[in-house]
């Protein structure tokens, strides 16, 4: 995975791990309304911010993974190496 590859993908991972604290949140806090209300909204912005940059990486000439799992799991394994290409 090339550098530029990299730095498209990492904000669409950045969303969904906010997505993934927000979901989080919601199930520990359901029992208020407005603070529900709150979370969801929020997770609902981050899901389609999360699929808008995963489409954009698609469209990319040099995105060459036969799926988004693909991608990620190469990504994810530079990211937690703390190795940037």
């Amino acid at each position: 995975m090339d550098r530029n590859l990299f730095l498209a993908i990492e904000p669409a991972e950045v969303a969904r791990d906010e997505a993934c604290t927000i979901s989080d949140a919601i199930c520990e806090l359901s029992r208020h309304y407005s603070a529900t209300a709150t979370l969801l909204a929020e997770y609902k912005r981050l899901i389609l911010e999360t699929e808008l940059r995963w489409k954009e990486v698609e469209a990319r000439p040099d995105y060459h993974y036969q799926s988004r799992e693909d991608a990620r799991a190469d990504f994810l394994k530079l990211y937690w190496k703390g190795e940037k290409p």
